[in-house]
């Protein structure tokens, strides 16, 4: 007589979108910590594009709220709304986009799920930080302009560094010149869009 066969495991399910998020925004807080090649390495070998791109859209538009409420105190809350979330998105859309181009061209290890991924990481959490702080900035009476130009400066200053450490990263090019072309490269092609868009 057969014996019943043992019943199946059970399937692992699928973290929600919800749990993913978490996921990559601790990531993010993890690469802003480091800030090394080695952090967004161990980082990349989960990476996907789907959800980085999800990452990204959902920071547009808590980016987009923040700018929306700052627009409800200082002027039109509904076009703030609007400008963050597509100028967020389309930018980092475009330049990880190019930057992947231009390393296809230089021979690179990487695609665009890996530049994709390795941008959000730090582009995301900083981007959330900066607007925040912004916003706290402009209250300070008398000095919120200069404050705030400082303040600008230095996310920039950040941003240069994570940017050449996400693109070594995730396009594997050794060489730091090359690494500086590809970001060029993709800074060039957002400028080129947005000048395109502007005169449109």
């Amino acid at each position: 007589m057969k014996t019943a066969a043992p019943p199946l495991p059970a399937a692992r399910s699928q973290p929600s979108l919800r749990q993913r998020l978490a996921h990559l925004w601790q990531a993010g807080i993890d690469v802003l910590e480091y800030q090394d090649e080695a952090t967004f390495r161990r980082h990349l070998e989960r990476c996907s594009w789907r959800s980085a791109l999800a990452f990204v859209l959902a920071a547009a538009l808590a980016g987009g709220l923040l700018e929306a409420f700052h627009g409800l105190l200082f002027g039109d809350a509904l076009g703030s709304l609007l400008r963050a979330v597509g100028v967020l998105l389309l930018n980092f859309l475009i330049f990880t986009g190019g930057v992947t181009l231009v390393g296809r061209v230089l021979r690179s290890r990487g695609g665009y799920r890996e530049v994709a991924f390795a941008f959000a990481l730090f582009y995301v959490p900083l981007e959330l930080i900066a607007t925040a702080g912004s916003m706290l900035l402009a209250f300070v009476p008398y000095l919120n302009l200069l404050l705030d130009l400082g303040w600008q400066l230095a996310v920039l200053a950040l941003e240069v560094t994570l940017a050449f450490r996400a693109t070594r990263a995730a396009l594997g090019l050794s060489a730091r010149l090359s690494v500086w072309i590809a970001l060029v490269g993709g800074g060039l092609l957002t400028l080129a869009v947005q000048l395109l868009a502007n005169v449109l």
